[in-house]
Parts: structure tokens; C-alpha cells; sequence
């Protein structure tokens, strides 16, 4: 029996031991809760509210709100829009008095690459201008097409390209222009022209003449551009040519470069009017060209 009661001592110690503790632990709890009540303190300190005296003026302290127009109370009228001027057209250029002949006019992309070539027909003399040349005291302050335009003293006149021979020109019919075959491909040619051999034409000076006369027109008929070699000018290169034109039945193809005439050297516009001029006056002509980078001289027979 003893022996039995010592083999479960240490549990029933155990379990005195756990009842001891639970019995403190509620002990020292209800101690601790009947302290808190007997001295309790607020949590936080209640927010004190003060009321803050408004101090009042009178109306004119309030002026500079108003003055200031900080709400846009008083927003400035709407300025209706004024309509943009009327341009009014320039004022109608009279034909001009000076006893002038517009021959015909090349207009170019700049100053430099646009003139005009005028004759003095009462001195027969023809001359190639650019802006702000001189011809009889006037002065060449613009080139259009088919016209220019000459500040004459204080008045601006215009010049117009062949009045008389546009009128002739349209009583007159113009000469048929014919197709035909030499050497097995088919040609132009226009009545007065006659092509002799590869390099070689025979013109009738009748037909030159009439040619010539309308230079106006027969610069539509061909467009040509500046051709340089290294940077420097060489010649007249042909941009178009209108099938068949005149210049067309003299054998120029589109791509030529016009290199000279009659030894003289062709890199400006005026060294292209004296060639023109020599078209005028001798009886043989001839024309250096390059042709797909080839050099070659066509020869033209006035008869």
C-alpha cells in the first residue's frame, strides 16, 4: 500500500502545484482590476475650443479686393475682331511708249538665269537684258513670260512679246511640218529645211527668217538648262524639245549639249544671243554638240 502511495506522489504534488499557481495568478488579477477603479485618469486630454472674436471693418477697407478685381467681377467687354484689309489690286500697267521690241524672254528659277531680249527698233539693234539693266532711261524691274516690265521715270510699263506678229499669226496659217524617212528611220522636217546627210542641213532663208522673227515662240519649243563640267559652265544641255518643232527638223535630239557656234563658245545666255545673231547674218552655219558624251558638228547651209 505505501509502496503504491509513493509511486503517485510526484503527480499529486504535480497537480497541487498547478492549483497554487492558478489560484495566485486570479489573486494578483482581481488585485490589479480594484486598483484600476479606485484611481482612474482620463486617457487624453480633452480638446479645449476657443471661440476667436471677428474683427470688423468698414466697407472701404475692402476697397482693394475690389480694385484688384480678383473675381473678375467686372470682366472687360469682348473687342469684336476686325476683318483682315482688303488688298486692292494693283493698279493697271500701260503699255509702254519707248520705241521697243520685246523679242522674247527666258524666266528662270533666280535673278541671274532670267532675261530678256529687246530690240531698239529705230537704232535695228538687238540686245539681251536682265534686272536692272538700262534701255533708253528705263529701267527692267520685272520679266514674266511674254512680257516685261519698265519703270519709265515714275511710271511702271509694260512691254508685250510680238504684238504684230501675234496678230499676223493668227491671219496666217502656219506651214504644215511633214514626216519623212531617211536612211530607214522616220525624221521631221519643215518646209524650207532639208537635211543632206547626217550631219548636214540646207535651210532656206525664207523660212529661217520667219523662224527667227518669232523667237518668242520658238523658245517654247525647246527648254534648256546650264550644263557644267568640274563645277564650271559648259555649254547649254537640251531638257525638252517638242517633237516636231523647228529646231527639232535641224537634228537637235533632247539630251544634246549645245557647245558652240561658229568657234564661238556657248556659257551664258548672252553668248547664246550672239550666236542667235549669227543665225541672222551668215550663210553657213555650224554647231558644236555633244551627243551621248561624243562631240560632234552639225553644219547648217542658208540658201
Amino acid at each position: 500500500m505505501m509502496h503504491q502511495l509513493k509511486r503517485y506522489f510526484w503527480l499529486i504534488h504535480l497537480c497541487l502545484i498547478t492549483l497554487l499557481a492558478a489560484g495566485s495568478a486570479e489573486l494578483f488579477l482581481t488585485y490589479l482590476e480594484s486598483m484600476l477603479q479606485q484611481n482612474p485618469e482620463p486617457l487624453a486630454t480633452p480638446l479645449r475650443t476657443e471661440t476667436m472674436a471677428v474683427e470688423r471693418h468698414a466697407f472701404p477697407y475692402y476697397a482693394i479686393i475690389e480694385k484688384r478685381n480678383i473675381f473678375n467681377s467686372t470682366p472687360e467687354p469682348v473687342r469684336p475682331v476686325k476683318p483682315p484689309p482688303t488688298r486692292t489690286p494693283p493698279p493697271q500697267r500701260p503699255p509702254t511708249t519707248l520705241n521697243l521690241k520685246l523679242l522674247g524672254t527666258v524666266v528662270g528659277g533666280d535673278v541671274r538665269s532670267s532675261y530678256a531680249v529687246i530690240e531698239d527698233v529705230a537704232a535695228r539693234k538687238q540686245d539681251i537684258y536682265q534686272l536692272g539693266d538700262t534701255i533708253h532711261e528705263a529701267i527692267l524691274i520685272e520679266i514674266d513670260r511674254n512680257r516685261v516690265v519698265l519703270k519709265n521715270g515714275n511710271r511702271e510699263e509694260v512691254l508685250y512679246s510680238f504684238q504684230e506678229e501675234e496678230e499676223k499669226k493668227r491671219r496666217t496659217p502656219q506651214r504644215p511640218m511633214r514626216p519623212f524617212r531617211q536612211g530607214g528611220r522616220q525624221t521631221t522636217q519643215v518646209e524650207g529645211v532639208r537635211q543632206i546627210d547626217e550631219t548636214t542641213w540646207r535651210v532656206s532663208r525664207e523660212s529661217l527668217t520667219e523662224q527667227l522673227e518669232n523667237f518668242n515662240r520658238l523658245l517654247t519649243e525647246v527648254r534648256m538648262v546650264p550644263n557644267f563640267s568640274d563645277g564650271k559652265p559648259d555649254g547649254f544641255r537640251i531638257a525638252n524639245i517638242r517633237p516636231n518643232s523647228f529646231l527639232r527638223a535641224l537634228g537637235l535630239r533632247r539630251g544634246d549639249v549645245l557647245k558652240g557656234v561658229n568657234g564661238l563658245k556657248i556659257n551664258s545666255p548672252e553668248d547664246a544671243f550672239r550666236a542667235y545673231q549669227q543665225f541672222q547674218t551668215e550663210s553657213t552655219i555650224t554647231v558644236d554638240i555633244e551627243r551621248n558624251n561624243t562631240p560632234q558638228t552639225l553644219t547648217f547651209e542658208i540658201r
